[in-house]
Formats: structure tokens, sequence, C-alpha cells
């Protein structure tokens, strides 16, 4: 299996335009992954895994477009697979519950292709004078309308709690995941942007996060998260135990505020609560 990243758009158009007027035998469906996490390069591996268990054809291949979308063809793809990825990456089945066939449905196909390449055009016009901030483009992150019920049913699944740590500071970082680790299953991460990939990728049940972080504050990541997430049960760590800090944490959603070094039985303490409270109920 291909999975195609580089001029992507033009690239598929090129691919499907010899079975315009020829049986093919291919399938075809397009998932808008921009909305969710999936769209980052870092998740190009789990995608491209997904689709390799799934179909079990080494002739399909993945396109991805600028924007994070793909779109897959393959002559094993049905309409059971188009479901069950739509499940998978949280996205609406709505809007990615469509199995195209060729040439049949060539002219839809390729109508959808050229708006993607258009997209494509327009965003390298703008050239790298017009990128966003970081903070801006994580505010911005779309977010499929099945993620969030796709989290509890992850957490529901498990009898263990699993503990998600983001934080910056690399040595406070290492000290909290032997401190916690030692009685939970734990997770790190050093920027916002990581940290709201590992989440939608392991559903935590609690959240420990640090409110001093470059580029992308902890208040930024509160701001995201409920949207991620309604159910997120977020702690804020921070160096300094400031009142303001508190208020607007906790004016954000925060569950509770902790201060740093890593006290274990503060952690503990949160942890159980998380637990008492079933937070992960479906």
């Amino acid at each position: 299996m291909e999975l195609i990243t580089s001029n992507a758009e033009q690239q598929a158009c090129e691919h499907i335009r010899p079975y315009q007027n020829t049986p093919s035998g291919l399938f075809a469906a397009f998932f808008d992954l921009s909305r969710t996490p999936f769209a980052a390069s870092s998740q190009r591996g789990i995608v491209k895994s997904f689709f390799a268990q799934e179909l079990k054809d080494v002739q399909a291949i993945i396109f991805q477009f600028l924007n994070g979308d793909i779109f897959v063809i393959s002559t094993r793809l049905t309409m059971h697979h188009v479901l069950k990825a739509a499940r998978h990456f949280g996205l609406d089945r709505y809007r990615n519950g469509k199995l195209y066939k060729l040439p049949h449905d060539y002219d839809e196909i390729a109508a959808s292709l050229v708006k993607y390449v258009q997209a494509h055009e327009a965003a390298a016009r703008r050239g790298a004078a017009q990128v966003t901030s970081a903070r801006e483009r994580f505010l911005g992150v779309k977010i499929g309308e099945g993620l969030p019920l796709a989290l509890r049913k992850i957490r529901a699944a498990r009898d263990d709690i699993k503990v998600l740590i983001i934080d910056d500071d690399s040595f406070a970082l290492s000290l909290a995941q032997k401190s916690v680790g030692r009685h939970h299953d734990v997770e790190t991460a050093r920027t916002a942007v990581d940290g709201l990939k590992k989440y939608a990728r392991i559903a935590p049940n609690i959240l420990f996060l640090d409110i001093h972080m470059p580029g992308v504050s902890g208040y930024d990541f509160l701001e995201k998260i409920f949207e991620v997430d309604p159910d997120a049960f977020v702690v804020i760590i921070s160096a300094h135990n400031d009142p303001n800090t508190i208020k607007k944490s906790q004016n954000l959603g925060a569950r509770g505020f902790i201060t740093k070094p890593y006290p274990r039985e503060e952690i503990e303490r949160y942890i159980q609560q998380c637990q008492a409270q079933g937070v992960d109920a479906i």
C-alpha cells in the first residue's frame, strides 16, 4: 500500500484519469481527516496501518492532501470499510459515508479532486508569509463530531486508569512520570500540540496540564480540550500558587490545581476523585 503526500491532489487526478471510460473494478472514498488530529503528518503511519490491515490490498493507494483529508482507492474497498474508518477516526458518517466506483462515479470524483487542487494552489500562492501562529493553528484545529463519543468508548472499554501529563519542563516531566508511573499507566507530552494528539489517541481518564508553556499555553489548551472531550478531567500544574491563575483555570473548566514538583499525594487524590465521579460512563 502506498501513501502519497507530495502534490497528492494533482497526483490523484492523474491517477484516476485512465479510468474515465474504462472498467477498472476500483472503488474510492474521501475522508475529511482535516477535522481530526489524524490530519497531522505524525499520524500518517497510524492512518496507513489502519487501511493496510483492513483492506489487505498492496495495490491500494492513499492520497493525503495538503489540508489533511485523504482519498483512498482500492479494488477491495467496501461500504463496510468506509463506515468502519469513519468510526475509527471519529468522523461524521454522513460526510464520510459514500463509496464511489470507477468509472461510474468518475465525474463526481473528479469534481471533488479539482476542488482540492484549487485549494492547494491557493495555499501555495499565499506562501509562508501568511502562515498563522502556532496558537491560532492550535485553536483552529477542527474536531470530528464523533470524536467525543469515541473517547468515551475507549475509556469505558478499559479497567485501568490512563494518565496524561503535559509539561514543557523535561526534568519535571521525568519526575512526574516516575512518581505517577509506579501505580498508573502514564503518557507524557512536552507541547500542547503533541498533547492534543496524544489525548485524541489514548483518551486519558485524567490530564495534568502545565499552565505556563511557550507558544500554546495551558490556558489555550483548556479552551480547546472541552471541544475535543466535554468529559475531560483536567488538573492544572504550576510552579506558582497564584490565585489569579487558579481562578482563570477554574473558569476555563479545570477541576483542580497543584503546585510543582508534582506532589504524589495530591496527584493520587485527584486520580481518586476522577474515579469516584465516574466521568467515563456512557
